[in-house]
């Protein structure tokens, strides 16, 4: 599953898993609708088939399973909007929504506007403590013909972090490579550049520069007896750069193959929890049909 309030990520050395179920329909042109229901996770650094579902930052018992809903609609080509709903046993309720409208400008220019809400709220017992946290963002992108530049604004409202389970359950426009720029209170702002040299050198050959600024950290008003006590200072700030470039394969036998390149740096203060880092990754896809 791929969906904003529970995903498994494949962007580390060992793909995560779920076990439950998952439904999805598209029965109708232009509206998806999925749910789940799971019992156990793997994480990226686990093999076993049985670990517990466990948020990725919350250090308190872990619930037992978490399910969800939701639905997408295409009103037209340039014009979508989703809405989701999510609940962990005893931990949280979670809210998402989403809208992403494309403006044509003219001959190859686009003007392309993406807003994210979450709010998630403490449920059951509280395994993680008390949490009332609404955190959004919203990014505007502007291309002209294969140049595509971005700026994005998040903010995250709340004494604890926003945290979700499984690495590619955040649909924010600052989450990068290392950080997610997620921390209690933080406001962050990204630029970043793509160039996709489809049409000028190689097909299937695109490279992206971003580099993200948050600070405004506040945790040291955090539930002293929930998951997420001590983490954060009372003045945090961190900055990111990364530095992507992606090849895929567009014809043969290996059609659709695609391999990836990135490189991250991170630098902060102590009042932030993410430290710092210089990390290479490469990841390699190949995606393969069955039926």
């Amino acid at each position: 599953t791929a969906a904003p309030v529970f995903a498994t990520g494949d962007a580390f050395l060992l793909p995560e898993t779920a076990t439950g179920y998952h439904i999805t329909s598209n029965e109708i042109e232009g509206l998806a609708f999925e749910a789940g229901h799971f019992t156990a996770f793997n994480d990226y650094n686990s093999t076993n088939r049985d670990s517990e579902v466990r948020p990725s930052y919350g250090s308190g018992n872990p619930g037992g399973a978490i399910s969800f809903a939701g639905t997408s609609y295409s009103i037209n080509d340039n014009l979508s909007m989703m809405v989701y709903a999510a609940h962990y046993d005893e931990t949280w309720n979670q809210y998402f929504a989403n809208i992403n409208h494309v403006i044509a400008l003219g001959d190859k220019q686009s003007l392309t506007l993406d807003g994210n809400v979450y709010r998630t709220h403490d449920a059951g017992e509280g395994r993680q403590g008390e949490i009332g946290n609404t955190t959004y963002s919203i990014k505007a992108s502007y291309t002209y013909a294969v140049h595509t530049f971005s700026l994005a604004h998040q903010h995250v409202h709340g004494d604890t972090p926003f945290d979700y389970i499984g690495w590619d359950s955040i649909w924010l426009a600052n989450s990068n490579q290392f950080s997610d720029f997620n921390a209690p209170n933080e406001k962050s702002a990204s630029l970043a550049y793509k160039l996709d040299l489809a049409d000028m050198l190689v097909p299937g050959l695109s490279i992206e520069a971003k580099y993200t600024r948050g600070d405004n950290i506040d945790g040291t008003h955090a539930d002293p007896t929930g998951g997420y006590a001590g983490y954060y200072g009372a003045n945090g700030k961190h900055w990111e750069r990364d530095f992507d470039i992606k090849y895929v394969v567009q014809s043969g036998p290996a059609k659709d193959l695609s391999m990836r390149l990135r490189q991250a740096t991170h630098r902060g203060n102590a009042d932030q929890a993410d430290g710092a880092i210089d990390e290479i990754r490469f990841m390699v896809e190949f995606p393969y049909n069955f039926l």
